[in-house]
């Protein structure tokens, strides 16, 4: 392999070959690949820094749906059990008797679904286990109070069910909520009036019209829980 000689031209190195007549410039010889060939290829240096994240690439296409899953349990009904019972029409309430001084209601709904109860009759049965939410209502012409009774014996003090209005011809409600079993036998009975005979007052808020016919007594049961 030729020899290189370097020299100086002011402050600029200028590099010649032994081998190329008049010492040629070595950049200019054109002998330098063949004579002075290229040295082996030095080891690999290491490998540089990470360079920083690209940028996020475009949302891909949408994947295919997967597989229906399975069907899950069935859930319970939001009401297992409720009932609408009603009475319209003028009705002497009779508080002698052991099973007197219970309303009589002459027709229910034909929704009703385990609440029973065939009109007219004072009893309604509840047909299955649960909690239930009762609301009641009656309009009597004299001051009087009512009170929802279970198998002939008054609800138990956490459900208490006794309601009274000072003054005739206004509207009682009230409100419990209790547990019933399969069974049971609901009534809604004058516990006090102003004497043994008391009426429900017909067509309550009526104006003359023989057309209106209201209502002056209801029951509305519903289910809500399990016992």
């Amino acid at each position: 392999m030729a020899r290189v000689f370097i020299t100086k031209m002011g402050d600029t190195e200028i590099k010649y070959c032994e081998k190329c007549p008049g010492y040629i410039p070595w950049k200019k010889c054109r002998q330098r690949k063949r004579c002075c060939p290229t040295g082996a290829t030095g080891s690999t240096g290491p490998t540089g820094a990470t360079g920083p994240t690209g940028s996020t690439g475009a949302l891909g296409p949408a994947g295919a749906a997967g597989a229906m899953g399975a069907t899950g349990a069935t859930g319970t009904a939001l009401l297992g059990a409720f009932g609408y019972i009603f009475n319209t029409g003028e009705q002497d309430v009779v508080i002698t008797t052991a099973t007197a001084g219970s309303i009589t209601f002459i027709s229910s709904s034909s929704l009703n679904q385990n609440v029973s109860h065939t009109g007219p009759s004072p009893f309604i049965t509840i047909d299955v286990d649960g909690i239930y939410e009762i609301l009641y209502y009656a309009t009597f012409e004299t001051p009087s109070q009512v009170e929802l009774f279970v198998n002939n014996a008054p609800f138990p003090a956490e459900s208490f069910g006794l309601y009274g209005q000072d003054a005739g011809s206004t509207s009682l409600n009230g409100y419990v909520i209790a547990s019933l079993s399969a069974g049971d036998v609901i009534t809604l009975r004058l516990v006090e009036g102003s004497g043994p005979d008391n009426t429900l007052e017909p067509n309550p808020g009526n104006t003359g019209s023989a057309t209106e016919v209201s209502i002056n007594a209801s029951m509305t049961i519903k289910k809500i829980g399990e016992v």
